[in-house]
């Protein structure tokens, strides 16, 4: 007697096969699921876009170790954002950048490992969709190669939230030098 054409041996087979499918289903989507996430910058650093208080101490510590976080410190930012370095003096225009060529000098400026940036404080404003941040910083180590020096000074961001997170517009800089005292209420 053939044992496939017994109904109750073709309902054991159908079962074992419908538990195999499931169990191989779960796993492709398990798998699915971890490779989107390791691949989506956007799914991967979630955490670093759910408020304007995320977004700003993520991006000190990606500026601290910009070679490993290069793609996490692009994410945080809109794709056409300003990037404006008012460090000049008075007689000198600002520098205006673009994303891609902020991150490549970022890349020069903070390549030593010994550089880390700090937050001090922020300073959050937000209306609706649109914030603006003040953040006091402390950078201690080199910089470009030069000898180990401490600066301190402030980030201006303009942020907006879009696409269910908040995304870095613009963003502008000033440090402190003998002319430009950071004011203490931008300290404590």
């Amino acid at each position: 007697m053939n044992t496939h054409s017994n109904p109750k041996n073709i309902y054991l087979l159908n079962a074992k096969t419908n538990a195999f499918m499931k169990k191989s289903l779960w796993i492709f989507l398990l798998f699915l699921t971890i490779d989107s996430q390791a691949t989506n910058p956007e799914s991967l650093y979630s955490d670093d876009v759910y408020s304007a208080e995320s977004i700003c101490k993520a991006f000190l510590s990606s500026l601290s170790s910009i070679t490993k976080n290069e793609e996490r410190l692009n994410n945080l930012f809109l794709p056409h954002s300003l990037q404006i370095d008012a460090t000049k003096s008075s007689s000198e225009l600002v520098q205006v950048q673009e994303l891609a060529d902020f991150i490549s000098s970022c890349k020069t400026r903070y390549n030593s490992s010994d550089t880390k940036i700090s937050s001090l404080k922020h300073t959050v404003r937000q209306f609706g969709n649109i914030a603006s941040v003040f953040q006091t910083w402390r950078l201690a180590g080199s910089l470009e190669g030069q000898e180990s020096k401490t600066i301190e000074g402030i980030n201006s961001f303009q942020l907006v939230y879009s696409e269910k997170r908040w995304w870095i517009v613009n963003l502008m800089w000033d440090h402190q030098t003998s002319d430009k005292i950071i004011d203490e209420a931008y300290i404590k």
